[in-house]
Formats: structure tokens, sequence, C-alpha cells
């Protein structure tokens, strides 16, 4: 569900998107979004927590890699 919501939010961005279409986008329930957070904001929250936690722990290695 967090790579469907970056995807989705890089794409329209956040205010554009829905609930609805985050699970859709996630092959999931809308009943099962609840159950892995209190609200969109908070699944924003652990989007830009993945996001930052990627960023971190990427070394110099892994960067000249990408390039």
């Amino acid at each position: 569900m967090l790579t469907a919501a970056q995807e989705l939010i890089e794409l329209r961005g956040y205010s554009a998107l829905g609930v609805a279409e985050i699970c859709k986008a996630a092959g999931v329930p809308k009943g099962s979004f609840y159950y892995f957070f209190e609200s969109k904001e908070t699944l924003a929250l652990a989007v830009l927590d993945d996001h930052w936690d990627a960023e971190c722990c990427e070394t110099p290695e892994d960067t000249a890699a990408s390039r």
C-alpha cells in the first residue's frame, strides 16, 4: 500500500487522492485501509518515513551506481 500511495502522491498530489483510489491501486479492499492506518494523513506520514529511511540508508556507492 505504501508503494501505491507513494506513486499516486508523486503523480497527482496528496490532496487529489482519496482512500478508495489508493486501495484500488494497491489491490486491497477499502476496509483494509483502516486496519493498517488511522487516516490518509497517517498513510502519508508512513510514505514519508519510508522514503526518508531509503534516502538516509543509501550509501555513497549506491548513489554513484544509480547515476
